[in-house]
């Protein structure tokens, strides 16, 4: 009788490690999948479909601006569809904020890191407004041409 208590005892501590050693197996295949999901999300680039034509204000010396630009994100293909989408709204939003802008500005590298840093900001605040969670990274000119 008191080798069946302690076998029944012994069987118990056996059951309770196999639980334990269950729920942990669980948990660490979460993180493991967690950690899999980041390793996804990679540097990617969006280069809009056309240059970005403006004409300047009167009097600036210059009268056209075309520019290329190409957009970096972290993420995957899903943002990279979200930017697709969305670029007419950002080109449009692009184009006013080059419009605004003063020649004599653009032509120092000062000036076109003012620009990028504006395009930035409104494009990741225009993606905000339409609830879209794909963040750009960064607005990069791939041709700059004033005349």
């Amino acid at each position: 009788m008191m080798q069946q208590v302690r076998c029944k005892h012994e069987l118990s501590k056996i059951m309770m490690m196999l639980i334990i050693f269950m729920v942990l197996l669980v948990n660490a295949t979460k993180v493991f999948a967690e950690d899999e999901e980041v390793a996804l999300k990679e540097t990617l680039y969006y280069s809009m479909s056309k240059a970005l034509v403006v004409d300047l204000p009167n009097g600036s010396g210059m009268r056209l601006l075309q520019v290329s630009v190409s957009l970096s994100i972290i993420g995957g293909d899903e943002d990279l569809a979200n930017l697709k989408k969305h670029e007419p709204m950002l080109r449009n939003y692009f184009l006013m904020v080059i419009r605004n802008q003063a020649s004599e500005k653009l032509r120092s590298s000062a000036g076109k890191e003012a620009l990028q840093a504006a395009l930035l900001a409104k494009a990741n605040k225009m993606l905000e407004k339409v609830s879209v969670k794909t963040k750009i990274e960064n607005v990069f000119f791939t041709a700059f041409v004033m005349q």
